[in-house]
């Protein structure tokens, strides 16, 4: 059983896919994939002199983004990272006489790029399935070759080495699409490490990208290659860092299949190329993994498997000791998929529980619509986030559920509504029908998170104009969205459909918008040529010309327009390289009309430059320089040192500046009141420096496992600049790198072991301390007694939690079956005594509940505590009985108690026999109310005219309320 997607590719068709929903034990239906005729894209390459190109190769990617869409719209491209990724494009090549033509197309634009050995590659975007005539004139190509060496200058054979057009656009989402295309061309290297590209060239800049096993992959960008010209590049790989281990399932059994992703955590402006999805690798046979590319840092290490809870490991440096992991089974949730109208089961419906980072947990509901969902970690908070999804219901997304390691929450039951049609008519302000016009139903999420998503798939108007979106979500405050490359997005009026429900005869009118044009100019009146005009919404905050998606750039008379803009009022910035930012607001475009002849006056920008060095005076690559201007306004600037350690802006203001000043292995240097227009500045940074030393326990071995936080001392206070680190090394050693020079404390501990601190270590620049032999003793045990604040004596059946969980105890992976107890929650016995063993922490919080008492807080409890005394006050109590007014107990009813003193808010589910109760209550007065929100089988309890109580009640007293309630 489970969720699976068939998809079916054949030349000339158009691909078709399927989501089928295998239920346990019922006769899966016969699997039928149409493949229709596509369409096609045809034309012809010529070289330069118009002859014909035979043997390039054309690939057709979808257009995810419809051209000059909003913002919102655009943004939605996020949702197809995976798909996108996995698109390599129809690829047609071109005859003897340079024609092609790409089959089985969709109904879409499409992107177009042609690849040509000894020409430039091209690129064509917006072009419509079924078009023809769309020709290529390429021009002649470069060489790019080079070789990729190892640190001693000898040569990598069989690394792959890619090539990326890279267009230098500052567009977010153009820059998102250009990462997820795949290589215009890749090679293996020889086996002395050589490559060579021919198919390379033109105006346009490209990214290498070289990777081989056991290396750290590197990439150099805004490489450019002139048409006829060679050029060279020789990549250096150093070798790559590693993290491995083992996998173990609960039983100690190595366990193949584990999926393993380790992510770089913190920014970095530089190093390897990042990639827009992990799927991360699996555990081979015997249940290893081995990552061997990295780069120094820290690291995040997930391992997942269905079955089992989800393995997170932060802050994990790459080392040379294997780690040895072992799953536990976590927790569970079970319930049912039910039809909130008929209460009928709903078979096929697909339950995901969001677990750790991605990692998602499945099931699909039998032909009972119940479900069964395993492997779910317990985190901070015992609360996991469940979605359900159904083939003609509206989803339930993000209830939330607890959970609790070691055991399954039953009953954890979902109610969907059935979802609606509706029907209209797509029109122009004219009144005339528009086929062609992508319509989606859309509404507000909810009050609390108000965010527009989509009620139902798009769908697409017919010859007259007509439309059907099915499977529409119900609710209130519906609207219809129409998008259409030779209209603005428009609106609907809003609509309420009901669940199950069908609505005709709607209406949606298509605007074209207006324009503004104008004219830019510089401080004389002299026109500028390629200005970034844009229009930006007024809730964006500091923001690039080029990443909004509404612009236009100025011609040689230094006139531009920007069309399709929606009426109302509307705020335009400009930037021009060398100049300062300017915006217009209050600008009003008119439905149909130009707004012409606005005048954008720019204005030099000031200029600071320099260089950054090292202390010894080498110039430091790479460096990021953040420029903080209040000229006007708060701005922030950045700009990276290049090979020779240079950097400069030319757009500041005219008042000083402050900088900030960051590079990798160096110390961050800030620098404030920075004057502009003066000589070129000199940075110096200072290498950072680094600790070392070794850990034991008491008896002289080595610990294997401990963490290491550094202090710096500024002035009279502590204060972590870095993060902790963990290290794991047979012979107990640690070497904490990149720390700013200066004076530390240094606070080393270990799950189960007191925390030790060596004080005022001095870190100099580019030296390593080695610091004493630290001695860890062996902590982590809190002993104590509950007691009766008014005799004194012990308190039987208290129940004492330590907050925070499982987080505060020594990791353990082995799996303790149910009956084991909960390590962070123990009920005292006769004599009132509680022992909590293996705390990984050196102080907790413990909570103290109790139903005939009050309940407590204690914060701040030591580590190796072994004399606490808690005592607490008697509390009063609020119970009773709910029965119909035939005399029939009503189980699983839901009871609200509010009132009193802020915290004791609570509800309770009455028993099987109808019972009741709120206890340990402070004296107060109180409101019991109950509810309708479900009963224990999943059924929601029909109450007309639900009653509430004012009860008073005083500590160490009961009262009992007898509730008859009309059902």
């Amino acid at each position: 059983p489970g969720f699976y997607r068939f998809k079916a590719n054949l030349a000339g068709y158009q691909s078709y896919r399927l989501d089928v929903a295998v239920i346990e034990e019922a006769v899966a239906a016969e699997i039928v994939l149409v493949l229709s005729s596509g369409m096609s894209i045809s034309g012809n390459i010529f070289d330069p002199l118009g002859k014909p190109v035979a043997g390039a190769q054309i690939a057709a990617f979808k257009e995810r983004v419809e051209r000059d869409a909003p913002l919102q719209k655009r943004l939605q491209v996020l949702l197809d990272l995976q798909e996108m990724q996995e698109e390599n494009g129809i690829i047609s090549t071109s005859d003897d006489s340079g024609h092609y033509q790409i089959v089985g197309l969709e109904d879409l634009s499409y992107r177009l790029q042609v690849v040509a050995s000894t020409f430039s590659p091209a690129e064509q975007r917006y072009i419509s399935a079924g078009s023809t005539g769309i020709d290529f004139v390429l021009e002649l190509g470069g060489v790019l070759a080079g070789t990729v060496q190892d640190p001693g200058a000898v040569g990598i054979a069989d690394a792959l080495v890619e090539v990326y057009r890279q267009t230098g656009t500052q567009d977010i989402i153009e820059i998102i699409q250009e990462r997820a295309m795949p290589p215009l061309a890749s090679r293996q290297t020889d086996g002395s490490g050589f490559f060579e590209f021919n198919e390379l060239g033109g105006g346009s800049n490209y990214r290498l990208v070289a990777r081989a096993t056991g290396y750290q992959p590197r990439q150099f960008e805004n490489l450019q290659v002139d048409s006829g010209g060679t050029a060279e590049v020789d990549v250096v790989l150093s070798p790559g860092e590693v993290i491995s281990g083992t996998v173990y399932d609960p039983f100690g059994t190595a366990l193949p299949g584990a999926r393993c992703k380790v992510n770089q955590m913190g920014a970095r402006s530089q190093g390897p190329p990042i990639d827009l999805t992990d799927d991360g690798i699996e555990t081979d046979e015997s249940g290893q993994f081995i990552f061997d590319t990295l780069t120094d840092g820290d690291y995040r290490l997930l391992v997942s498997y269905p079955d089992f809870a989800t393995y997170q490991e932060l802050r994990i440096r790459p080392g040379t000791d294997p780690l040895n992991i072992q799953l536990s089974e976590g927790a569970a949730i079970s319930g049912s998929v039910l039809d909130v109208e008929t209460n009928g089961p709903i078979p096929g419906a697909v339950v995901t529980v969001n677990d750790v980072a991605d990692v998602r947990k499945t099931s699909v509901t039998d032909g009972d619509g119940h479900y069964f969902v395993r492997g779910i970690t317990e985190q901070r908070r015992p609360t996991v986030y469940v979605s359900v999804v159904a083939t003609g219901y509206t989803r339930s997304g993000n209830q939330q559920v607890e959970v609790a390691d070691g055991s399954e929450t039953p009953e954890a039951n979902f109610y969907l509504e059935r979802n609606g049609v509706v029907r209209g008519q797509v029109i122009s302000a004219n009144g005339v029908p528009l086929p062609g016009v992508s319509v989606s139903a859309r509404k507000m999420h909810s009050e609390q998170n108000p965010v527009v998503v989509n009620a139902a798939p798009p769908v697409t108007s017919d010859s007259d104009g007509n439309f059907e979106v099915v499977e529409v979500s119900p609710g209130e405050g519906l609207f219809l969205e129409g998008s259409h490359s030779q209209y603005l997005i428009s609106q609907s009026e809003n609509f309420d459909l009901v669940a199950g429900a069908s609505i005709d005869g709607l209406t949606l009118v298509m605007k074209i918008g207006g324009a503004l044009s104008g004219i830019v100019i510089d401080e004389v009146g002299a026109p500028i040529e390629a200005a970034v005009v844009a229009v930006r919404d007024e809730w964006l905050g500091e923001v690039n010309p080029e990443s909004l998606p509404n612009k236009s750039y100025s011609d040689a008379a230094g006139q531009w327009m920007i069309r399709s803009v929606p009426d109302g009022d509307h705020t335009i910035i400009c930037s021009v390289p060398g100049y300062l930012i300017i915006e217009r607001s209050g600008i009003v475009v008119s439905e149909g009309r130009n707004t012409a002849n606005i005048e954008l006056q720019v204005v030099k920008g000031a200029i600071l430059e320099g260089q950054v060095v090292s202390m010894d005076g080498d110039p430091i690559e790479g460096a990021r320089i953040i420029a903080i201007d209040t000229s006007e306004g708060l701005r922030k600037l950045n700009r990276s040192t290049d090979l020779t350690g240079y950097f400069k802006f030319d757009n500041l203001g005219r008042y000083p500046v402050d900088l900030i000043v960051e590079k990798s292995g160096y110390a961050e240097v800030r620098l404030f009141e920075q004057p502009v227009d003066q000589q070129p500045i000199s940075i110096r940074l200072e290498a950072l420096g680094g600790i070392r030393g070794t850990v034991i326990d008491e008896s002289g071995s080595p610990l294997r496992a401990f963490s290491v936080s550094p202090r710096i001392i500024e002035g009279d206070r502590e204060v972590t600049r870095v993060p902790s680190r963990t290290f794991q090394s047979e012979e107990g050693r640690y070497d904490f790198d990149r720390l700013q020079p200066g004076t530390y404390n240094v606070l080393i501990g270990a799950p189960g072991y007191a925390q030790d601190v060596i004080e005022n270590v001095v870190v100099r620049s580019n030296r390593w301390e080695d610091l004493p032999t630290v001695v860890l003793g062996q902590g982590g045990r809190v002993l104590g007694r509950i007691i009766d604040a008014s005799s004194g004596q012990s308190v039987a059946g208290a129940k004492v939690t330590v907050s925070g969980g499982n987080r505060n105890f020594l990791t353990s992976t082995t799996f303790r079956p149910s009956g084991a107890g909960r390590r962070d929650q123990i009920l005292t016995g006769a004599d009132g005594y509680f022992e909590f063993i293996g705390l990984a922490v050196p102080t907790i919080t413990l909570k103290v509940e109790h139903r005939a008492y009050i309940s407590e807080t204690v914060e701040g409890v030591l580590s190796g505590t072994a004399d606490l005394i808690i005592a607490i006050g008697a509390g009063g109590i609020i119970e009773g009985r709910v029965s119909d007014r035939d005399g029939n107990f009503l189980a699983g009813t839901q009871v609200l108690l509010s009132g009193g003193i802020k915290g004791t808010d609570a509800r309770s589910q009455t028993d099987r026999k109808g019972f009741f109760t709120f206890p340990g209550l402070p004296t107060g007065h109180y409101v019991i109310r109950v509810t309708n929100f479900g009963r224990g089988d999943g059924t929601p309890t029909r109450i007309k005219n639900a009653p509430t109580f004012e009860v008073r009640v005083e500590a160490g007293t009961t009262e009992f309320l007898e509730v008859e309630i009309e059902v």
